[in-house]
């Protein structure tokens, strides 16, 4: 293994720490997000929620495409088309927050809990791909034992 390998590794695990972290982080944000929508729908609490809900998304979505993905593109190039994928979906995931934010801000937006319950499905969907992803990364190095 030569030390551009052996370097990206090492800053892909610290980086792969640094997501669950993160996701371990949006539940709870996710959570009083919930409540203020079943407590008030559009107030201002609901909004507040939703922005800070929205900064921990967008924080986690810049550490996977400035860190995660090029560290195993670098280890992994035939995997670009995956990490393609997933990088293009952030894109998919953010419009639906802006959608819940414009609905939740005019009123027009039908039910915020059922557009936010879509949401956390698109994106467990989405981190479940990329789980599968870092337990392809934890088999064996190419030539190792």
């Amino acid at each position: 293994m030569d030390e551009l390998e052996t370097g990206l590794r090492h800053r892909l695990k610290r980086v792969v720490k640094q997501i669950s972290e993160q996701h371990r982080q949006l539940v709870p944000l996710r959570e009083e997000l919930r409540r203020a929508l079943e407590d008030g729908g559009a107030s201002g609490e609901a909004l507040a929620r939703l922005d800070h809900y929205r900064g921990a998304i967008e924080a986690h979505f810049e550490l996977e495409v400035e860190v995660f993905f090029p560290a195993i593109h670098g280890l992994h190039p035939e995997w670009s088309r995956e990490l393609g994928a997933l990088e293009g979906e952030h894109v998919g995931l953010r419009q639906q927050l802006e959608a819940l934010r414009a609905g939740l801000e005019d009123g027009d937006g039908g039910d915020p809990r059922r557009a936010l319950e879509a949401f956390v499905a698109q994106l467990g969907e989405h981190e479940g791909r990329e789980e599968r992803l870092v337990s392809r990364l934890a088999g064996p190095a190419p030539g190792g034992s």
